[in-house]
């Protein structure tokens, strides 16, 4: 990604990240709408983000993901109305980041959302785009808006030399690794069929195409 005067390589120990005030309007439309014309016209569909590679959006799914996984999270905060959107999912998109993301949890969250603005609001507000804890909450690092696509995987690399606990998968992960079928009987008869296929989903997600993961999607299609 393109360098900017402002860039920061946060890692534990490393100095803060410095705030960038800056603020933004951004004002659509053209010329005034003739009269008796407004209401023939139709507002413009929301602009939202798409899942790019492992990362899917929103922090409560993000949560859910992270929750059966037991691995880190990698927080990317960004909009689609922002002009650096499309350099930025390039960057994600690399063969170079989809190597760095394997052990976290990747999530995607619309800063242009306010129901998102509880998701890291401090390091946001010093101009963090990109946040990695751990399970425990433990800050891994950060990087402000404008990182070279090399930091970002830079940052992923290091991060994960920190962790001197392996990821503890859920026990539910765990329980259907072990037992698939009586794990998604118990999916089943406690949740339904539609929990049990958000689970299942993420077994795969996760897991991969093991036999484990055939035969709780095998039950679950009988």
């Amino acid at each position: 990604m393109s360098v900017r005067k402002e860039r920061a390589l946060l890692v534990l120990g490393s100095v803060s990240i410095v705030a960038i005030a800056a603020s933004v309007v951004v004002f659509f439309g053209g010329s005034q709408p003739t009269e008796g014309a407004a209401s023939q016209q139709e507002p413009a569909a929301p602009v939202v983000l798409p899942d790019i590679g492992a990362f899917r959006v929103g922090s409560a799914l993000g949560d859910e993901r992270a929750g059966f996984s037991g691995m880190p999270s990698v927080f990317v905060f960004a909009s689609a109305h922002d002009a650096s959107w499309p350099e930025l999912r390039e960057c994600l998109e690399t063969a170079e980041s989809a190597g760095a993301l394997a052990g976290y949890t990747p999530v995607l969250v619309d800063s242009a959302d306010p129901f998102e603005d509880h998701v890291e609001p401090k390091l946001r507000a010093n101009g963090a785009q990109v946040v990695i804890r751990n399970r425990q909450g433990r800050f891994l690092g950060a990087l402000q808006a404008g990182f070279e696509c090399a930091d970002f995987v830079a940052l992923l690399a290091a991060a994960k030399g920190m962790t001197t606990i392996p990821p503890q998968p859920s026990p539910l992960r765990t329980f259907l690794r072990q037992e698939p079928i009586a794990g998604i009987d118990s999916i089943l008869a406690r949740d339904g069929r539609e929990r049990a296929e958000r689970v299942a989903a993420l077994f795969r997600e996760f897991d991969g195409d093991t036999g484990a993961v055939r035969a709780a999607e095998a039950r679950l299609a009988q």
